[in-house]
């Protein structure tokens, strides 16, 4: 475990907090992506493990400030890899014409509706519990 901590990664705290909120991202728009592909919706599920998420990666960054702005850095990262997985058939070519401009406002507005404003609310106070939690357990 002491060769993973002192790998390039987490040598020093701005890496590890990069390397948190790069992962932090990719998480949000893996699971995103799941539930809106599959279900074309969030379940009770998928939020719970995106509340989970958020409480850890609040945790493991443990300063209220750098979760702030690492929380919104993971949304800004998620929501832009998640925006590019379902506008592929347009950027490629799949689809042209009026399809291509009515897939990407149907995309648009799903993603908003998933999103905004519950969801990203209770995400962001999931973190925040997170940096609470470090805090108060691990000074």
């Amino acid at each position: 475990m002491e060769k993973i901590f002192a790998s390039w990664p987490f040598r020093t705290e701005r890496r590890r907090i990069v390397t948190v909120v790069i992962l932090w991202g990719i998480s949000i728009a893996t699971v995103m992506a799941q539930a809106i592909f599959q279900r074309a919706t969030l379940t009770i599920l998928d939020q719970v493990i995106l509340i989970v998420i958020c409480v850890a990666a609040g945790a493991i960054i443990q300063d209220f400030a750098k979760t702030l702005f690492g929380y919104a850095a993971a949304m800004i990262i998620g929501m832009t890899l998640l925006f590019t997985c379902v506008m592929l058939p347009v950027i490629t070519g799949a689809v042209s014409g009026l399809g291509a401009e009515d897939l990407a406002v149907l995309w648009i507005s799903i993603l908003i509706q998933q999103v905004f404003p519950i969801p990203i609310l209770a995400f962001f106070m999931a973190s925040i519990i997170g940096v609470g939690l470090a805090e108060h357990y691990w000074y």
